[in-house]
């Protein structure tokens, strides 16, 4: 139909789980396909809801992007956030997403993949 298939494979031992692979994991528990080993190596305290002070302030720098961007789904809102913290070690790369989803919202735009072609929403 169109739609890439994705396959799971084992993680190396402390690898960066994303917001979307865990919300990814969660879709497989709720349909039943989660095996237990899988089941067990998920992190069990991650909390994407929260954002930065510091993002945060950028985002409302600019108010129509801000009131946009509160709009949008929370998971998309969460997977956007998530992605500009992995970056935050590399300044220029955290600096473009920050910009990249400012932009965007302004536009009320949702760009990216972040729900699985609907599978997640």
């Amino acid at each position: 139909d169109g739609i890439t298939y994705q396959r799971f494979s084992p993680r190396r031992k402390n690898s960066h789980w994303t917001c979307l692979n865990l919300k990814r994991c969660e879709y497989l528990i709720k349909k039943g396909y989660m095996t237990k080993t899988g089941f067990d190596v998920i992190p069990k305290d991650k909390n994407y809801s929260l954002i930065s002070d510091d993002i945060l302030a950028l985002l409302k720098s600019d108010t129509e992007a801000f009131e946009n961007f509160k709009k949008f789904p929370e998971l998309y809102r969460n997977v956007k956030i998530d992605n500009i913290e992995w970056a935050r070690k590399n300044n220029d790369l955290f600096k473009k997403r920050v910009e990249k989803l400012i932009f965007y919202s302004k536009k009320n735009i949702m760009y990216g993949n972040w729900n699985d072609y609907g599978r997640l929403f």
